[in-house]
């Protein structure tokens, strides 16, 4: 599996690239220009996955909905889908236990 080391933009850098109709409070953007790798064609749904200093532990933050077809050479911002909006209907529908 390959990942990639990135940092999460804040909403105004991300809106700068793509504009309010896709940056809400449900979406974050990811910021590749600096990173270590990009999201290509065929990598639509995949995970953001942050791990905690404290116990080390991987958490699921966002899955990845668009970026530009280009996005591999250009490094234009991801924008991914913050699962902390939908946590309760992914514990009822996926029959999972959301940890605290």
């Amino acid at each position: 599996m390959k990942y990639a080391e990135n940092q999460v933009l804040n909403h105004d850098e991300c809106r700068f690239d793509y504009g309010d109709l896709f940056v809400d409070e449900n979406r974050m953007c990811l910021n590749s220009k600096e990173g270590t790798g990009a999201p290509c064609l065929g990598d639509a749904g995949g995970p953001m996955v942050m791990v905690e200093s404290g116990d080390g532990e991987a958490t699921l933050v966002g899955v990845l909905s668009s970026f530009n077809e280009n996005f591999c050479e250009t490094g234009e911002a991801a924008i991914y889908m913050r699962t902390s909006q939908y946590l309760d209907w992914i514990e009822l529908n996926a029959g999972v236990s959301i940890r605290p």
